[in-house]
Formats: structure tokens, sequence, C-alpha cells
């Protein structure tokens, strides 16, 4: 699959957002772009958020953050279709997609049966797909743990805390169609990435499990290297 960005949250459209259960947060954190405020149940199982609008809506992708989640399901509660079925074995990021579907009310299945389940970030909405992969080779990411140490008057460490990791990615296209940056890239940028709002981007989800959430981070530079081709590069800092 080529890169995605997945970055308009339709959640935040809906007329009625209900969890089944709301425990020590409320269930509207898991849209504040606030990954550190968080929707947590007050018991392990299977928990449902369920959400409507008034009009018709599509969506093909959904994407977790800061979670304990290891099942996701979503269904369309006009007719009960599971529109997505996905076991998880860690805490990263993750980014699903699945067949584009228009409804006006849908059903987030949320299960951990070890630990209370908690999210701190659910974007639900129609990912955007490059139309070429990026520049090989590439390095998915780097991360740089902010880390602050303590040390005696004779230079001994006496203890070390660890603050956080930031990640931060820079991918590259090379002669991507002017056309298609037009009517979308910049339409992202302009909406979106260049007001400081978080998005997640995946390099190939079918073969490279590594999803970043975060803000764009720089400039926006496209030079035409050849007529209705340019160059494309991007930096985001975030999660992963």
């Amino acid at each position: 699959m080529n890169p995605i960005i997945l970055y308009y949250n339709k959640i935040k459209d809906a007329s009625s957002i209900i969890a089944s259960e709301t425990g020590a947060g409320n269930v509207l954190n898991l849209i504040d772009y606030k990954p550190h405020t968080i929707w947590k149940a007050s018991s392990i199982g299977i928990k449902n958020i369920t959400i409507e609008w008034i009009s018709n809506n599509y969506f093909s992708a959904i994407g977790l953050v800061n979670h304990n989640i290891r099942q996701v399901e979503i269904i369309n509660n006009l007719n009960d279709e599971t529109l997505l079925n996905r076991t998880i074995d860690n805490n990263d990021v993750k980014l699903f997609t699945f067949p584009r579907t228009g409804t006006t009310k849908i059903k987030i299945r949320l299960t951990n049966n070890t630990e209370i389940p908690y999210c701190g970030e659910i974007i639900l909405g129609e990912y955007m797909e490059f139309p070429q992969p990026v520049d090989a080779p590439y390095s998915p990411y780097i991360e740089e743990p902010e880390i602050e140490g303590e040390y005696s008057r004779t230079g001994v460490l006496i203890g070390v805390n660890y603050k956080y990791a930031k990640v931060s990615a820079n991918p590259r296209f090379t002669l991507i169609g002017r056309n298609w940056i037009e009517e979308n890239y910049i339409t992202f940028w302009n909406d979106h990435a260049k007001l400081g709002k978080p998005f997640m981007f995946a390099y190939d989800l079918d073969n490279d499990p590594i999803v970043i959430y975060g803000k764009m981070n720089g400039r926006l530079e496209l030079p035409r290297e050849i007529r209705n081709y340019v160059n494309l590069e991007f930096n985001i800092e975030g999660l992963k």
C-alpha cells in the first residue's frame, strides 16, 4: 500500500457521541487533539462508542493514539455490517483501513479483557493515499529521548528521569504528479497541517507497521523539476 495520511476527524461533526461507560474520562477526550487526556472505562471487557450524524458521511480509516486496546471493531449501525475487526498486540499508534462506507451511525467497539480499556485519541474519517511510495531508502522514524540526569558534585550519576521520547519522520517523494498535489495535498495543508493540527502518517500499512501521529514541522515547498511534476518533502513530529 502506498503511504497514507488520516487527518480530518469526522467524529467532530457528529450530532451524538455516547460511550457505554464514561468511567474516569469524558468521551469527548477522544477527539480533543490531546492524547494525554483519555477516555477510560470503569471495568475490563467490551466497550462501545456509538456515534451518529445528521447526514450521510463516508469513512475508510480509524486511528488510535495512547491506548491499551487489544481489539477494535467498527460496525455500521444502520445494517449491523462489520466494517473492521482487528486484534492489536501493543500500545503503539494504530491506523487501520477498511472499504469506504457511507452511513449516519457507527459503533466503535473497543476491547481489553485483561486491563481496563482506555484511549487518548480516536480519528475516524477518510484517508488520503499518495500516488506513489516514498523515495528509497528511507528511515521510518528518528526517536530522541528527553532525559534529565542528576549528578553529585564529583560527577557521579545519582539518578535519571526519563521524560518522553520525541519521534520525527521526513518522507520524501520525487516527481509526484502536480495535479494530485493541487487536488489533495494542498487541501490537507491549507485546512489542517499549516494550522498545527495533528494527523496520522503511515508508509505502507501492508508491509510496514510504523504509524506516526503528530504535527507538521516546517514549511510547504514544492520545487518543480519538470512540467506537471514536483518534489515533495515534509517533516512530522509526534508519537508512534
